[in-house]
């Protein structure tokens, strides 16, 4: 079924902020399953969908105090970093939000935002740290927030 009437365009683009992304964690000292670049990739994915046309949504969400960040669009979720969760999720996850009525990391909203930066504005109001919300930090500081510890707590809730 299709979710969305560019979905073919809106999957290309994930896909690109995807290996975007990946490439960055190798290189700023991120996990590999992306834990802590989230907000990163996102709002980069973001950028991406607006350039080409398509109307996207920055999402907030929030369980057992382990934030997360994704995009709607229409009526679907976009999410290129739900394997910081576990191994059970895709690279890009592309989902009609029905069908994750159920996920905490998905349902819990806690913020909707047209914009990165409205999103970063409303991260650091929710003291996220610097190197999770700014590129550039996290490219200078590497990741200290999203340990081993941090990635296994991720996974567990998820479970």
């Amino acid at each position: 079924m299709l979710l969305h009437p560019q979905e073919g365009l809106v999957l290309l683009e994930a896909g690109r902020a995807r290996a975007w992304a990946e490439r960055f964690a190798r290189a700023a000292g991120f996990p590999s399953s992306l834990c802590g670049l989230c907000a990163i990739a996102s709002q980069r994915l973001h950028e991406q969908l607006v350039r080409r046309g398509v109307r996207s949504w920055l999402v907030a969400a929030e369980s057992d105090d382990v934030g997360h960040v994704y995009l709607r669009v229409g009526g679907a979720l976009l999410d290129i970093t739900a394997t910081q969760f576990g191994s059970c999720y895709r690279t890009v996850e592309w989902r009609d939000a029905h069908e994750l009525a159920d996920e905490p990391f998905w349902t819990q909203v806690v913020g909707v935002h047209a914009g990165p930066r409205s999103l970063r504005e409303f991260l650091q109001s929710q003291d996220w740290p610097d190197n999770q919300i700014h590129a550039r930090r996290a490219m200078a500081l590497g990741l200290f927030g999203c340990d081993e510890a941090r990635e296994a707590q991720c996974r567990e809730l998820a479970a």
